[in-house]
């Protein structure tokens, strides 16, 4: 978990504080205390690693725990308008731009991946979405259930993504296709 959130941080501090990779104590305290993606972040951290404490059998310790995982995470989609599930597979250095209404189920999410406000990764039994390391969602993107992006992606503002998609392409529409199939999205990122 604590593995997980240095990288998250580090994410922040790169996209939100100009690069700055040894900021002041004050600038992180301002970083934690403005920005609602990282809170809602750090609360999917936290309760995941309730989660994996249960699978390894820790359960005494994941009881006295999970109250306040779901009182923070009440929180965070009342408050933010963020719902991650525990049950998302979500690598390093996720960030998340703009908060309010985003919803992320059971999925699988690769590592330094960017969403804005409004996105929506979609569960459905029997089909995980799958989403590779570097990619950028763009808000109001909807990636229906059992779908496959490949890393780099970009998904564009809107796009509706209801079938696969390769590495390093640009895709855009509802249905979403394929605009660039050779897209550099480094400074998206």
């Amino acid at each position: 978990m604590i593995s997980h959130i240095k990288k998250d941080l580090q994410r922040y501090y790169k996209i939100e504080l100009n690069g700055n990779m040894n900021p002041s104590t004050m600038a992180i305290a301002r970083l934690l205390i403005d920005n609602a993606g990282l809170q809602a972040v750090i609360i999917y951290r936290f309760g995941r690693h309730i989660r994996d404490l249960v699978e390894d059998g820790k359960g005494l310790a994941a009881s006295v725990m999970h109250p306040l995982y779901k009182i923070l995470n009440w929180i965070a989609c009342k408050a933010f308008g963020i719902d991650i599930s525990q049950d998302a597979d979500i690598g390093s250095g996720f960030y998340i731009g703009h908060f309010g209404g985003i919803v992320i189920q059971k999925c699988n999410i690769g590592e330094n991946c960017s969403i804005s406000q409004q996105v929506n990764i979609i569960f459905q039994e029997d089909a995980v979405s799958t989403i590779g390391s570097s990619v950028w969602m763009g808000a109001h993107a909807y990636i229906s259930p059992g779908v496959t992006i490949g890393s780099h992606a970009t998904v564009a503002a809107g796009a509706r993504v209801d079938s696969d998609f390769s590495d390093n392409v640009l895709i855009m529409g509802s249905p979403a296709r394929v605009l660039s199939a050779n897209y550099d999205n480094s400074r998206l990122l």
